[in-house]
Protein backbone atom coordinates (compact mmCIF):
# COMPACT_ATOMS: atom_id res chain seq x y z
CA UNK A 1 0.00 0.00 0.00
CA UNK A 2 1.45 3.66 -0.96
CA UNK A 3 2.28 6.08 2.03
CA UNK A 4 0.07 8.22 -0.03
CA UNK A 5 -3.08 5.80 0.52
CA UNK A 6 -2.19 5.17 3.78
CA UNK A 7 -1.78 9.13 4.46
CA UNK A 8 -5.47 9.49 3.17
CA UNK A 9 -7.13 6.87 5.03
CA UNK A 10 -5.29 8.09 8.31
CA UNK A 11 -6.26 11.71 7.54
CA UNK A 12 -9.72 10.57 7.07
CA UNK A 13 -9.95 8.43 10.00
CA UNK A 14 -8.71 11.58 12.05
CA UNK A 15 -11.70 13.74 10.74
CA UNK A 16 -13.89 11.27 11.45
CA UNK A 17 -12.89 10.89 15.24
CA UNK A 18 -12.68 15.02 15.33
CA UNK A 19 -16.83 14.55 14.43
CA UNK A 20 -17.11 12.20 17.02
CA UNK A 21 -15.88 14.17 20.16
CA UNK A 22 -17.51 17.05 18.89
CA UNK A 23 -20.85 15.46 19.51
CA UNK A 24 -20.66 14.06 22.65
CA UNK A 25 -21.82 16.07 25.45
CA UNK A 26 -19.57 17.41 28.41
CA UNK A 27 -20.83 14.63 31.06
CA UNK A 28 -19.69 11.77 28.68
CA UNK A 29 -16.07 14.07 28.39
CA UNK A 30 -15.55 13.40 32.69
CA UNK A 31 -17.75 10.55 33.14
CA UNK A 32 -17.67 7.13 31.26
CA UNK A 33 -19.45 3.79 32.33
CA UNK A 34 -19.06 1.52 35.28
CA UNK A 35 -15.67 0.66 35.05
CA UNK A 36 -14.95 2.19 31.46
CA UNK A 37 -12.82 5.36 30.32
CA UNK A 38 -14.53 9.02 29.75
CA UNK A 39 -14.09 9.96 26.40
CA UNK A 40 -11.97 12.42 27.44
CA UNK A 41 -9.70 9.80 28.64
CA UNK A 42 -10.49 8.06 25.09
CA UNK A 43 -8.97 11.51 23.52
CA UNK A 44 -5.86 11.78 25.72
CA UNK A 45 -5.01 8.04 24.77
CA UNK A 46 -5.07 8.55 21.14
CA UNK A 47 -3.08 11.79 21.94
CA UNK A 48 -0.24 10.10 23.81
CA UNK A 49 -0.05 7.43 20.95
CA UNK A 50 -0.39 9.39 18.08
CA UNK A 51 2.99 11.66 19.69
CA UNK A 52 4.92 9.03 20.26
CA UNK A 53 4.65 7.40 17.15
CA UNK A 54 4.74 10.90 15.12
CA UNK A 55 7.62 11.29 16.98
CA UNK A 56 9.30 7.99 16.09
CA UNK A 57 8.58 8.55 12.23
CA UNK A 58 10.20 11.79 12.36
CA UNK A 59 13.79 10.42 13.09
CA UNK A 60 16.20 9.86 10.26
CA UNK A 61 15.49 5.85 9.11
CA UNK A 62 18.95 5.11 10.49
CA UNK A 63 18.42 5.78 13.53
CA UNK A 64 15.10 3.51 13.53
CA UNK A 65 17.03 1.01 12.31
CA UNK A 66 19.34 1.46 15.12
CA UNK A 67 16.97 1.39 17.85
CA UNK A 68 14.34 -1.42 16.77
CA UNK A 69 16.48 -3.29 13.67
CA UNK A 70 15.21 -4.73 10.93
CA UNK A 71 11.79 -5.95 9.68
CA UNK A 72 11.30 -9.19 10.76
CA UNK A 73 7.92 -9.56 8.53
CA UNK A 74 6.53 -8.75 5.50
CA UNK A 75 4.87 -4.69 5.32
CA UNK A 76 1.39 -4.55 6.55
CA UNK A 77 -1.31 -2.44 4.96
CA UNK A 78 -3.58 -0.53 6.77
CA UNK A 79 -6.99 -2.72 6.83
CA UNK A 80 -4.42 -5.57 8.60
CA UNK A 81 -3.23 -2.97 10.97
CA UNK A 82 -6.91 -2.14 11.93
CA UNK A 83 -8.23 -5.14 12.29
CA UNK A 84 -5.25 -6.90 14.44
CA UNK A 85 -5.91 -3.92 16.97
CA UNK A 86 -9.64 -4.58 16.97
CA UNK A 87 -8.92 -8.24 17.74
CA UNK A 88 -7.19 -7.45 20.20
CA UNK A 89 -9.35 -5.05 21.32
CA UNK A 90 -11.91 -7.70 21.36
CA UNK A 91 -10.27 -10.02 23.70
CA UNK A 92 -9.03 -7.50 26.41
CA UNK A 93 -13.25 -6.39 26.27
CA UNK A 94 -12.51 -3.38 27.28
CA UNK A 95 -9.99 -3.91 30.26
CA UNK A 96 -6.96 -1.39 30.21
CA UNK A 97 -3.71 -2.79 29.91
CA UNK A 98 0.24 -1.59 31.44
CA UNK A 99 0.51 2.09 32.10
CA UNK A 100 -3.06 2.46 31.03
CA UNK A 101 -4.66 1.59 33.70
CA UNK A 102 -4.00 4.47 35.66
CA UNK A 103 -5.07 6.71 32.62
CA UNK A 104 -5.51 10.42 34.56
CA UNK A 105 -9.26 12.27 33.31
CA UNK A 106 -8.91 15.05 31.60
CA UNK A 107 -11.03 17.82 33.11
CA UNK A 108 -13.89 19.82 30.70
CA UNK A 109 -11.56 22.62 31.45
CA UNK A 110 -9.05 21.29 29.74
CA UNK A 111 -10.77 20.86 26.19
CA UNK A 112 -9.08 22.86 23.53
CA UNK A 113 -12.22 25.82 22.74
CA UNK A 114 -11.90 27.89 20.06
CA UNK A 115 -13.54 31.40 20.81
CA UNK A 116 -15.42 33.21 18.15
CA UNK A 117 -16.66 36.97 18.43
CA UNK A 118 -19.24 38.42 16.19
CA UNK A 119 -19.48 42.06 16.10
CA UNK A 120 -19.69 44.50 13.36
CA UNK A 121 -18.59 47.54 15.39
CA UNK A 122 -18.62 51.00 13.27
CA UNK A 123 -20.77 52.98 15.00
CA UNK A 124 -24.07 51.16 13.34
CA UNK A 125 -27.46 52.75 14.41
CA UNK A 126 -29.41 49.95 15.52
CA UNK A 127 -32.98 49.04 17.37
CA UNK A 128 -31.56 48.01 20.77
CA UNK A 129 -34.55 46.87 22.55
CA UNK A 130 -38.21 46.16 21.74
CA UNK A 131 -39.93 49.87 23.18
CA UNK A 132 -38.90 53.24 24.86
CA UNK A 133 -39.50 53.46 28.27
CA UNK A 134 -39.24 56.79 30.48
CA UNK A 135 -36.35 56.76 32.48
CA UNK A 136 -38.61 58.18 35.66
CA UNK A 137 -40.73 54.90 35.28
CA UNK A 138 -38.24 52.57 36.19
CA UNK A 139 -36.20 52.97 32.61
CA UNK A 140 -34.01 50.57 30.92
CA UNK A 141 -33.89 52.70 27.67
CA UNK A 142 -31.75 55.61 28.61
CA UNK A 143 -27.91 54.42 28.40
CA UNK A 144 -25.39 55.09 31.10
CA UNK A 145 -21.51 56.28 29.70
CA UNK A 146 -18.59 54.09 30.99
CA UNK A 147 -18.34 56.71 33.62
CA UNK A 148 -21.70 56.15 34.74
CA UNK A 149 -22.97 59.29 33.25
CA UNK A 150 -26.63 59.21 31.65
CA UNK A 151 -26.30 59.47 27.76
CA UNK A 152 -29.13 62.48 26.43
CA UNK A 153 -29.00 64.64 23.27
CA UNK A 154 -28.48 68.11 23.63
CA UNK A 155 -32.59 67.92 23.63
CA UNK A 156 -32.96 65.89 26.33
CA UNK A 157 -33.87 62.48 24.24
CA UNK A 158 -31.85 59.35 24.60
CA UNK A 159 -28.56 58.88 23.20
CA UNK A 160 -28.38 55.64 21.27
CA UNK A 161 -25.15 54.23 22.41
CA UNK A 162 -22.93 52.87 19.25
CA UNK A 163 -19.60 50.80 19.01
CA UNK A 164 -17.21 52.46 16.97
CA UNK A 165 -13.96 50.83 15.42
CA UNK A 166 -11.53 51.84 18.30
CA UNK A 167 -13.35 49.94 20.39
CA UNK A 168 -12.68 46.66 18.53
CA UNK A 169 -9.09 47.91 18.57
CA UNK A 170 -9.10 47.89 22.42
CA UNK A 171 -11.06 44.66 22.44
CA UNK A 172 -8.76 42.57 19.96
CA UNK A 173 -5.64 44.32 22.28
CA UNK A 174 -7.00 42.35 25.22
CA UNK A 175 -7.06 39.05 23.17
CA UNK A 176 -3.88 39.18 21.70
CA UNK A 177 -2.86 36.24 23.28
CA UNK A 178 -5.73 33.99 22.83
CA UNK A 179 -4.07 32.41 19.67
CA UNK A 180 -7.73 30.46 19.76
CA UNK A 181 -9.72 33.44 19.43
CA UNK A 182 -11.38 35.28 16.02
CA UNK A 183 -13.45 37.98 15.74
CA UNK A 184 -15.89 38.30 12.68
CA UNK A 185 -16.82 41.70 12.10
CA UNK A 186 -19.66 40.94 10.77
CA UNK A 187 -23.59 41.73 11.86
CA UNK A 188 -25.13 37.87 13.02
CA UNK A 189 -27.49 37.38 10.15
CA UNK A 190 -24.45 38.19 8.19
CA UNK A 191 -22.34 35.41 10.12
CA UNK A 192 -25.34 32.94 9.65
CA UNK A 193 -25.43 33.45 5.93
CA UNK A 194 -22.19 32.76 5.30
CA UNK A 195 -21.20 29.98 8.11
CA UNK A 196 -24.70 28.16 8.14
CA UNK A 197 -22.96 25.43 6.79
CA UNK A 198 -20.07 25.33 9.54
CA UNK A 199 -17.73 27.09 10.29
CA UNK A 200 -13.87 26.59 8.98
CA UNK A 201 -11.18 26.13 11.84
CA UNK A 202 -7.11 25.64 10.58
CA UNK A 203 -5.38 24.91 13.33
CA UNK A 204 -2.44 22.14 13.88
CA UNK A 205 -1.81 21.73 10.23
CA UNK A 206 -5.67 20.83 9.31
CA UNK A 207 -9.54 22.26 8.36
CA UNK A 208 -12.33 21.06 10.24
CA UNK A 209 -15.66 22.43 9.79
CA UNK A 210 -17.29 23.05 13.31
CA UNK A 211 -21.38 23.24 13.59
CA UNK A 212 -21.76 22.67 16.66
CA UNK A 213 -21.17 25.36 19.82
CA UNK A 214 -20.98 24.83 23.55
CA UNK A 215 -21.48 28.38 24.75
CA UNK A 216 -23.17 31.51 23.30
CA UNK A 217 -23.41 34.89 25.02
CA UNK A 218 -26.29 36.72 23.37
CA UNK A 219 -25.49 40.49 23.61
CA UNK A 220 -25.86 42.63 20.53
CA UNK A 221 -29.46 44.03 19.56
CA UNK A 222 -31.96 43.42 22.77
CA UNK A 223 -35.26 43.00 21.05
CA UNK A 224 -37.54 40.29 21.55
CA UNK A 225 -37.30 39.31 17.13
CA UNK A 226 -33.44 39.56 16.51
CA UNK A 227 -33.10 37.41 20.01
CA UNK A 228 -35.03 34.85 18.13
CA UNK A 229 -33.39 35.15 15.24
CA UNK A 230 -30.03 34.34 17.12
CA UNK A 231 -31.32 31.80 18.97
CA UNK A 232 -33.30 29.53 16.04
CA UNK A 233 -29.41 29.61 14.63
CA UNK A 234 -27.32 28.76 17.50
CA UNK A 235 -30.08 26.26 19.21
CA UNK A 236 -30.47 23.68 16.45
CA UNK A 237 -26.44 23.82 16.45
CA UNK A 238 -25.84 23.12 20.36
CA UNK A 239 -25.76 19.54 21.94
CA UNK A 240 -26.20 18.24 25.74
CA UNK A 241 -24.11 20.61 27.80
CA UNK A 242 -24.37 23.62 25.86
CA UNK A 243 -25.06 26.71 27.70
CA UNK A 244 -26.27 30.24 26.90
CA UNK A 245 -26.20 33.11 28.59
CA UNK A 246 -28.73 36.13 28.04
CA UNK A 247 -27.71 39.77 28.94
CA UNK A 248 -30.32 42.72 29.48
CA UNK A 249 -33.31 40.78 29.43
CA UNK A 250 -35.43 43.16 30.98
CA UNK A 251 -35.56 44.67 27.31
CA UNK A 252 -36.83 41.70 25.67
CA UNK A 253 -39.58 38.70 26.24
CA UNK A 254 -36.92 36.21 28.03
CA UNK A 255 -39.82 34.36 28.94
CA UNK A 256 -40.78 33.98 24.97
CA UNK A 257 -37.35 33.06 24.30
CA UNK A 258 -37.18 30.54 27.23
CA UNK A 259 -40.30 28.98 26.13
CA UNK A 260 -38.68 28.50 22.53
CA UNK A 261 -35.56 27.08 23.69
CA UNK A 262 -37.37 24.78 26.16
CA UNK A 263 -38.39 22.74 23.05
CA UNK A 264 -34.42 21.92 22.35
CA UNK A 265 -33.90 20.70 25.48
CA UNK A 266 -32.91 23.98 27.61
CA UNK A 267 -33.70 24.95 30.72
CA UNK A 268 -33.27 27.55 32.96
CA UNK A 269 -30.36 26.84 35.38
CA UNK A 270 -29.53 30.66 36.66
CA UNK A 271 -31.52 33.75 36.55
CA UNK A 272 -30.14 36.84 38.22
CA UNK A 273 -31.77 40.62 37.88
CA UNK A 274 -30.19 41.67 34.30
CA UNK A 275 -28.83 38.04 33.04
CA UNK A 276 -29.80 34.50 32.71
CA UNK A 277 -28.64 31.01 31.84
CA UNK A 278 -30.04 28.32 30.01
CA UNK A 279 -28.27 24.47 29.66
CA UNK A 280 -29.04 22.02 27.48
CA UNK A 281 -29.92 18.97 29.10
CA UNK A 282 -31.31 16.35 26.88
Amino acid sequence: MHKDAILNQLESAHNKLFEFLELQSHEKWETGPDGKWTTGQHALHILQSIKTLNNALSLPKFLLKYRFGKANRAVRDFETVTNRYNDRLAKVNGTALGPSKNLKTPKLKDKNYFHVGIDPYGDLLYKHIDKQIDREKGTIAYWKDFEGNWMVNPDGTPKVPTYPNSMKQTFLSEFKNHENFILYQLEDTEYFNLFGGGLPIYQNGQKKLVNVYDFVHFDGPHTTEKVLEEVMFFAPRSRVGTRFVFDDIKTYEMSKIAYILEHFGFKTSEMGDDKCMLERTE
